[in-house]
């Protein structure tokens, strides 16, 4: 018996996929870090977001695995909350417009613990990262498959490491690249736009799937 249903985990990965190329504030985050304080900076500030994001992950994990293991009905309950928030996730990407995810400007040359500190808080102290892994995790895992706290594990690495890799290939690719990004609206929207329209699909489906 495999791990995962093979129609969730490629749902998952197109979503994820999707998601992690998609502008969000940790790439462009990085990116005015790459601007601001050069490729070494852009790469210490991408890893600083994913430990942040390891530590949401590590705490979703918990939490559901807590969730499984003393109420299927708050499972239930908790996969319903989950497919509205990406309905309503999906609804903000298509009404975002590209100011709204300008990032902050570089600044001077800081020191490498400090551009690694403020990645991690950059990410550990925004609560939409802790309700993300909430409700899109536990979406695509079930019990009959094996070890639910693997697959939380194994789903929620995949997620991080895919955004880890965009990033550190923005950083590395320099400040030209990052300002493209930021400024080629055109591109922004269409991806926005994409992303919007796969999360409400994705959200659809799962409400669906999840009342029957």
């Amino acid at each position: 018996m495999t791990l995962f249903d093979p129609t969730k985990l490629a749902l998952f990965l197109v979503a994820s996929v999707s998601l992690n190329l998609t502008p969000g504030p940790d790439i462009l985050y990085v990116a005015a870090r790459t601007i601001g304080h050069g490729r070494t900076g852009g790469l210490i500030s991408a890893l600083g977001i994913t430990t942040g994001r390891l530590i949401h992950l590590a705490a979703a994990v918990a939490g559901v695995s807590a969730l499984l293991a003393h109420s299927a009905t708050a499972m239930s309950s908790l996969r319903i909350g989950g497919a509205l928030y990406l309905l309503y996730l999906g609804v903000q990407q298509l009404r975002r417009r590209h100011d709204e995810t300008a990032p902050v400007g570089g600044g001077r040359p800081a020191p490498r613990r400090r551009l690694y500190l403020q990645g991690v808080a950059t990410n550990v102290l925004n609560p939409k990262v802790a309700l993300f892994y909430l409700a899109f995790l536990p979406q695509f895992i079930d019990p009959g498959h094996g070890s639910t706290l693997l697959q939380l594990v194994i789903l929620g690495t995949i997620q991080n490491l895919g955004g880890t890799l965009v990033q550190l290939v923005l950083a590395w690719s320099g400040g030209s690249l990052g300002e493209r990004l930021t400024s080629h609206q055109a591109w922004i929207r269409w991806q926005r736009r994409t992303s919007g329209s796969i999360l409400i699909g994705l959200g659809a489906w799962l409400l669906s799937t999840s009342r029957r």
